[in-house]
């Protein structure tokens, strides 16, 4: 569906930095490859590791340069491409390259406006007129990218436009230097679906691959669903006097028969403590929402107007029961916050459970991948018994 807005040769590099956006890394780049992807970019070289121990060998961008040599070195190994945005980084690089006797890949980054990694278009200029110390037995220049500032704002259209004119000032340079077939890319999410025309040979999909837009200004196509829910089950019911506190600081005090759901998240996994009485729980169907403060391990949501709770029931903190449905949008807006930052926020104790639509479409249910599957990449201590395929009372992401 993304791919729809670009040209034939425009590839798509999927983004699994912060451990695919704080979904798991490995199952999302699987169901990527399923789907037709055949490039990726991440930011950390651990990541790397585990994507290439997982028996990928396509192409792997690193968006950040490892500061430390072992690092470094284990990217030069692993074959993946680097980001570089200095002559010092290009130097690292080219060191790592030269002790592994091998030759490594390496994209230029652009500063065109963001103030924050790559060579100013007028340093990558020079640096382009000396092919022979981006083109040589240790380093291969495979592309040129810039990233824009504010693609995500409209009132910032002006700004874009200008960033993409320096970047092809970089790229007319690097024609002009004698690089051929070099990937040119542009934009992430936000240009992709505002500025397709800016896509050049590549755009970095990130937070899109996911059903979110980076913003509200800027629709998926139609038919892009949210990839993950966040659920949880009931803990306990309590019907509570007149007076009595929710949780911590009695910022919330009970009125007469007042019937309270307890929920075992906290801000531990993730829930943010700053929710507190700002978002909902969907039980039975139907909204509950959050009262007193959220705690390490608990929260709480009222349940007075919803008949028949009782322990057990499921209850969704992001995505659809019935016909009712919460967005991530809506916790990001409670946070005064990006959205991109809500999945990543899900603490590593919470794990996640790949649940393939495909197989529950065909099945009508849900078909789960094995265990060693289900729980790869997963540190924490909770592991299911065979017969046992949830995750700890309360917690599932899927």
């Amino acid at each position: 569906m993304l791919g729809s807005r670009l040209g034939p040769e425009c590839r798509i590099i999927a983004v699994l930095k912060a451990d695919a956006y704080g979904l798991g890394l490995l199952p999302v780049a699987r169901a990527l490859k399923r789907a037709g992807c055949r490039h990726f970019a991440v930011a950390a070289a651990d990541e790397a590791a585990r994507f290439r121990a997982a028996g990928f060998d396509d192409p792997l961008l690193m968006l950040m340069t490892p500061l430390e040599t072992h690092a470094l070195a284990e990217c030069v190994r692993l074959k993946a491409a680097f980001s570089v945005g200095s002559r010092e980084e290009l130097a690292s690089v080219r060191q790592a390259a030269v002790h592994a006797r091998t030759r490594a890949a390496i994209h230029l980054k652009i500063d065109t406006g963001m103030g924050r990694f790559g060579f100013f278009p007028h340093e990558a200029i020079e640096l382009l007129r000396k092919p022979d110390s981006l083109e040589n037995e240790h380093l291969h220049l495979e592309g040129l990218y810039t990233h824009f500032s504010a693609a995500d704002e409209p009132r910032e259209a002006d700004y874009t436009r200008l960033q993409f004119a320096r970047f092809n000032e970089v790229e007319r340079a690097a024609r002009a230097a004698g690089f051929r077939d070099l990937i040119y890319h542009c934009g992430a999410s936000a240009a992709l679906l505002r500025y397709p025309e800016m896509a050049c040979g590549g755009v970095r999909v990130g937070i899109a691959l996911h059903g979110l837009s980076p913003s509200e200004e800027y629709p998926l196509p139609p038919g892009m669903e949210l990839s993950f829910a966040l659920k949880t089950n009931v803990l306990s019911v309590r019907t509570l006097e007149a007076g009595s506190s929710i949780g911590y600081g009695r910022k919330t005090v009970a009125h007469a028969g007042q019937r309270v759901a307890v929920l075992p998240v906290g801000y531990s996994d993730g829930i943010s403590r700053a929710l507190s009485g700002k978002i909902h729980a969907l039980i039975r169907g139907q909204r509950a929402p959050f009262v007193g403060n959220i705690c390490m391990n608990a929260a709480m949501v009222d349940v007075s107007q919803i008949e028949g709770v009782v322990r057990g029931d499921e209850a969704v903190l992001i995505g659809e029961q019935g016909n009712a449905r919460i967005a991530p949008e809506e916790w990001a807006r409670a946070l005064g916050t990006v959205v991109h930052e809500i999945p990543t926020m899900i603490s590593y104790r919470v794990p996640r459970v790949e649940v393939t639509k495909m197989a529950n479409e065909r099945n009508g249910e849900k078909k789960r991948k094995s265990l060693e599957e289900l729980f790869e990449g997963y540190e924490g201590d909770y592991k299911p018994e065979e017969e046992d395929w949830g995750p700890p009372v309360g917690r599932e992401v899927f």
